[in-house]
């Protein structure tokens, strides 16, 4: 069975930090979720597959290869400040 697109997981320590969630609606179909995981405290790869954000208030995981990072940086198709994004994910701590 192939895996559809990239997963992701968010975990917050508060209810009080999921600020909305909107599923749907006539003029906009999407899912939006939106909160905070607070101030960053760390930022690693877990066996090259997961990207992990932690925060003070919870985690975002997001399935992200650093092959699909690799390969979208060969193709120049990384965000336009190429200088904020000329090292990563590149030099972030493996776990």
């Amino acid at each position: 069975m192939k895996k559809e697109g990239h997963t992701f997981t968010v975990d917050l320590k508060s209810r009080s930090d999921l600020k909305d969630i909107r599923i749907g609606a006539e003029y906009k179909p999407e899912v939006q979720v939106t909160g905070s995981i607070g101030e960053i405290r760390n930022i690693t790869f877990v066996e090259g597959v997961v990207l992990e954000v932690t925060g003070s208030k919870g985690m975002l995981r997001l399935d992200l290869p650093k092959e699909v990072l690799k390969e979208f940086r060969a193709k120049g198709r990384f965000h336009r400040d190429k200088k904020l994004m000329q090292d990563f994910p590149f030099r972030i701590k493996r776990m």
